[in-house]
């Protein structure tokens, strides 16, 4: 329950980080934002309802509810690694800054 209880009181700030480069998106890439903060909220959710039911006794309910916040958590996780590693909303470059493009990548070859 600890850790359940550490993981709810982090969601806040990581909310709040996650709105402020939410801001900044556009598009596709805001549309996605918007579905990986709709399933982590979800989730949170999820999670209080396990520390309250398990808090009460109710430990089967609370495992149920954990078990449903972790799933729906993995999916809005990867949407958050999409946005992130894919779709590149996560450079924090001088380039990315002042909103200079990346350079195009080219079939067949490899960056290190």
């Amino acid at each position: 329950m600890l850790l359940v209880g550490a993981g709810l009181a982090a969601a806040g700030p990581t909310a709040l980080a996650g709105t402020g480069d939410w801001a900044e998106m556009t598009g596709a890439e805001r549309r996605i934002g918007a579905v990986h903060a709709l399933g982590a909220d979800a989730a949170v959710f999820l999670f209080l309802g396990s520390l309250v039911a398990r808090m009460r006794g109710h430990h089967s309910l609370g495992a149920g509810l954990g078990l449903a916040g972790n799933a729906i958590m993995a999916g809005a996780g990867f949407l958050g690694g999409h946005l992130a590693l894919v779709r590149g909303t996560a450079r924090r470059t001088t380039a990315a800054i002042q909103g200079t493009p990346r350079p195009a990548r080219q079939p067949g070859r490899t960056t290190s």
